[in-house]
């Protein structure tokens, strides 16, 4: 009971400084995070102890984020007015917990795997997905969680072989992961949205290990184009609209709730050549400006870190500022309501009830309203990453 008083109590204090909340009364917000937290909380700690052991090899056991995605995303929802179920909201909550499982496994891979080569990873990755896109028997199983027979879930020590071996577990981990990621909500949707979450969900593992290679100082290997990856860092806008906003997993998220939504309708989701330009520039506008929040609430943290970020273009010009990263976000936020607009007006007069065309509206809203809170807690300062995080 503590516990969550103490949970609610340290979230409420973050929430309550992100001016994307300033229309809440202090009453509201504190019983929506009452809720949410007593609500999902519990589900989610749950959900975490039954992944494989590798997943959080490196980290706490009991994971500080939990709370404060529960207030996120249910906040999020009820202002939205997107009226997910509780079961689709701790489907999405459970989502997005992976993604933090995630970024934390991708960075332990060279010490954990004992990969002298970190640029073979990207090749670890395009392996898994070929088995994965080719063997039917491995969709069939997706969705089952604590059944690895990775050397991480064991309790022995690595051994030599072990080690000589590591690229090989690697691939199975991978692989498990991808199938993991495709659970029951994605297999029950259409092929169309099956096919485009698989799309994004490659290109972010690749942006998440070329990120780390980055911050190696090592450039990605690809032997299949040319023999080296052009540098996506030379420019601002070059990284925001490859490595760095696809790394930070926005893209593939919305792909995964147009998942959920093609799922609960029994229809495909935003389908249609416009329509899904257009969801897909909404989702790369809505990570752009997310990029550059995460960045700016974790400046303190990625520069100890030696991380590459939206920050690291500022540092030694100075004719720019941080200020300037804060235009470019919002820049992105306007093109982020532009394309908003004319996607729901496609969505308006295309087929379709009138209850499903207003589930994907409520969508687009949700899933903006869940990131840009999620970039006001990042420069609010998030206790539950880091107590350095904070800026003024």
């Amino acid at each position: 009971m503590d516990d969550h008083n103490d949970s609610i109590k340290s979230t409420f204090r973050v929430l309550r400084s992100c001016q994307s909340l300033n229309s809440l009364g202090d009453e509201y917000l504190l019983s929506t995070i009452n809720d949410s937290i007593r609500s999902f909380s519990k589900s989610l700690y749950d959900y975490d102890a039954s992944l494989p052991k590798h997943l959080s090899a490196t980290n706490c056991e009991t994971p500080g984020w939990i709370p404060m995605t529960c207030a996120t995303i249910h906040i999020s929802n009820i202002t939205s007015q997107f009226d997910m179920d509780g079961e689709e909201t701790l489907c999405f909550m459970k989502h997005v917990h992976l993604l933090y499982r995630l970024d934390d496994f991708l960075e332990t891979i060279p010490s954990l795997y004992a990969i002298h080569d970190p640029s073979s990873i990207t090749r670890t990755i395009h392996d898994a997905f070929n088995i994965f896109d080719s063997t039917p028997a491995y969709k069939s199983t997706s969705g089952s969680t604590g059944s690895s027979h990775s050397m991480h879930d064991s309790s022995r020590e690595a051994t030599g072989f072990d080690c000589l071996a590591g690229k090989a577990f690697l691939e199975h981990d991978i692989l498990e992961l991808i199938e993991l990621l495709h659970g029951t909500t994605v297999r029950n949707a259409s092929k169309f949205n099956q096919r485009w979450y698989t799309t994004e969900l490659r290109t972010t593992l690749l942006a998440m290990v070329q990120q780390l290679l980055e911050s190696l100082g090592q450039r990605p290997r690809d032997d299949r184009e040319e023999d080296v990856v052009s540098d996506t860092s030379a420019t601002l806008r070059m990284w925001l609209h490859t490595t760095g906003a696809s790394s930070v997993g926005t893209n593939y998220q919305f792909a995964f709730l147009a998942c959920l939504v093609s799922a609960r309708d029994q229809t495909p989701c935003l389908q249609g050549l416009e329509q899904h330009y257009l969801a897909q520039a909404f989702a790369q506008h809505v990570s752009a400006s997310w990029r550059i929040w995460n960045d700016l609430g974790g400046r303190i943290r990625d520069e100890a870190e030696g991380a590459f970020s939206s920050c690291s273009f500022v540092v030694g010009n100075a004719s720019d500022s941080l200020g300037s990263l804060v235009s470019i976000a919002n820049l992105e936020a306007d093109c982020t309501a532009l394309v908003q607009k004319r996607l729901q007006e496609l969505v308006d007069f295309g087929e379709g009830t009138s209850s499903t065309k207003s589930g994907k509206r409520h969508c687009l809203e949700f899933f903006k309203r869940a990131v840009y809170l999620s970039g006001d807690i990042y420069l609010a300062g998030d206790p539950t990453r880091s107590c350095v995080d904070r800026v003024a």
